[in-house]
């Protein structure tokens, strides 16, 4: 198998991988800590739903510190993942958001000769 179709199909198999977690939903972690003056996303790795809810909205928060303890947020739409409304001294700290699908293409493959290996 040549070094461009070994890529593509590698590249393929973990998209599939990591779409087929069956990662725990981070919205009712964050519902239940309402009110909170600190918020705590426990360790690990979770997926915001905003196919199903949209951006999820944070409102009138005030002096509020989101600690993420090192945690991973996979975003399952091509759209904002927080939005705050109406909040002042927010402090988000120790948590990456990421993609899935990710939110630009870098390319496409338009045309590739198989039996030479060559697009």
């Amino acid at each position: 198998m040549n070094k461009y179709i070994t890529t593509i199909f590698f590249f393929c198999f973990f998209t599939l991988l990591i779409k087929s977690e069956n990662l725990p939903d981070l919205k009712p972690i964050l519902d239940a800590q309402m009110g909170n003056s600190i918020i705590e996303i426990p360790k690990g790795k979770y997926m915001l739903n905003l196919q199903s809810y949209r951006t999820y909205r944070f409102n009138n928060l005030t002096d509020v510190v989101i600690n993420g303890n090192g945690s991973e947020i996979i975003c399952n739409s091509q759209e904002r993942a927080m939005g705050f409304y109406n909040c002042s001294r927010v402090k988000i700290s120790d948590l990456t958001l990421d993609y899935d699908p990710l939110c630009f293409t870098q390319g496409s493959i338009v045309n590739m000769n198989i039996k030479k290996g060559l697009f």
